[in-house]
C-alpha cells in the first residue's frame, strides 16, 4: 500500500469515527427513538372542517400540508372554501386569502357574516416569491395559520420555456416548502378539465396536473350532475387524496345562505365510497 492509499484510508477511517459520533438534528435514529420524540411531543393542531364525513376521512386539517381543490368553473370550489373559512373563523383562526379573481367589495360581500382573516389590498404580483411576502406578512400582523389561493393558473410563471406541466410542479413545490417554512396551512384552487362523460371527475382530470398530484398532501374535488343539460343542485364532494389519514370518498352538499351544507345521513357519518 502507497502513501497515498495510506492517506486516503486514514481520511475515511476518520470519517467513520466522526459520523459515528455525529449528534446532529438530521443524524440516524432508530425507528423506536422516533416513537418517543413522537410520543413526547405535543398533539399536532387540528383545523375542523365541520363536514361530518370529512372529519370522519381526515380527522382534521393539518399545518404544513398544502391542499388542492379543482372543479369547472362555477361548480362551487370558492364557496366551499368560503364556508371552510367561516368554519375555521368559528374557531379562532385567522385565513389570509389570495384571490386573484374578485376584488374585496364583491368578496367580502359573499359572506354571510365576516370572518376572521383579510386580503391584499391589491393584488399586485403573481410572483411565488409575492406570495411568500405575503404569508410572512398575514402572520407577522394578524398571526394567520391558513391561506387560500384562488387560483393556480394566476400563478404560474409566463414566459420560462418550461411547459405548463412541469411550471405547475415547480409551483406546488414552491407552496409545499411555504406551509412548511412558514407552518401554514394551504389551500389552492385549480380547474377541472372539462369532460365529456357523465363520470365523476378524478384528480387526472385536473387542467395541466401531471405533477400536483404527487405534491399535493390532498386534492378534493367538486361536481355538478347534469340532467338533461340541467345542472343538479346537490354538490358532491369528493375527497381522492388524503397522504395523512389515507381515508377517501365522497359526500353531498347544498348551497344554503351563502355556504355549502352537508347533507347528512341520520344513520351514519360516515363518506360514501362512490368513486
Amino acid at each position: 500500500m502507497n502513501n497515498q492509499e495510506i492517506e486516503a484510508l486514514k481520511k475515511e477511517n476518520e470519517k467513520k469515527q466522526i459520523m459515528l459520533n455525529y449528534q446532529g438534528v438530521d443524524r440516524y435514529a432508530t425507528f423506536q427513538e422516533h416513537k418517543k420524540n413522537i410520543d413526547s411531543a405535543p398533539a399536532i393542531k387540528t383545523y375542523a372542517s365541520k363536514f361530518p364525513a370529512l372529519e370522519y376521512m381526515t380527522q382534521g386539517f393539518i399545518k404544513k400540508t398544502l391542499w388542492v381543490v379543482s372543479a369547472l368553473p362555477g361548480t362551487g370550489k370558492t364557496t366551499f372554501l368560503r364556508t371552510l373559512n367561516i368554519h375555521f373563523s368559528d374557531q379562532g383562526v385567522n385565513c389570509l386569502w389570495l384571490s386573484y379573481e374578485e376584488g374585496a367589495e364583491n368578496f367580502i360581500a359573499k359572506f354571510p357574516k365576516i370572518p376572521l382573516g383579510g386580503m391584499p389590498l391589491e393584488h399586485l404580483s403573481r410572483n411565488i416569491q409575492w406570495i411568500e411576502d405575503k404569508i410572512i406578512e398575514a402572520k407577522m400582523k394578524d398571526n394567520c395559520e391558513i391561506v387560500f389561493i384562488d387560483h393556480l393558473h394566476y400563478i404560474i410563471p409566463p414566459n420560462t420555456g418550461m411547459n405548463t406541466s412541469m411550471l405547475i410542479g415547480e409551483v406546488a413545490r414552491a407552496l409545499v416548502q411555504y406551509a412548511q417554512k412558514h407552518d401554514v396551512l394551504i389551500f389552492l384552487v385549480a380547474h377541472t378539465s372539462i369532460i365529456k362523460s357523465e363520470r365523476t371527475p378524478t384528480f387526472s382530470d385536473i387542467r395541466d396536473s401531471s405533477l400536483i398530484a404527487a405534491e399535493a398532501s390532498g386534492i378534493i374535488i367538486l361536481y355538478r350532475k347534469m340532467n338533461d343539460g340541467i345542472m343538479e343542485k346537490e354538490t358532491t364532494i369528493s375527497l381522492q387524496k388524503n397522504r395523512r389519514k389515507g381515508d377517501v370518498g365522497s359526500f353531498k352538499c347544498l348551497y344554503q345562505n351563502g355556504l355549502l351544507m352537508e347533507i347528512t345521513d341520520s344513520a351514519s357519518e360516515k363518506p360514501l365510497p362512490d368513486f
